[in-house]
């Protein structure tokens, strides 16, 4: 398992979309409205990030 990658899934379970980040994530959140997700980043400090992923017909 890779923590700073994102896969998203069809319906099907069919991967479309891997998103590689050069951060450590620990958990993530989904607005499906603004098509982002958010991240909680590890590191010495902890922060977080957005991730805007393309609308999904």
């Amino acid at each position: 398992m890779n923590p700073s990658a994102v896969t998203l899934f069809n319906w099907n379970g069919k991967s479309f979309i891997k998103i590689i980040t050069d951060k450590r994530l620990l958990r993530l959140c989904v607005d499906e409205v603004q098509n982002t997700i958010y991240a909680i980043v590890i590191k010495k400090k902890m922060g977080m990030i957005s991730i805007s992923v393309p609308e999904i017909d």
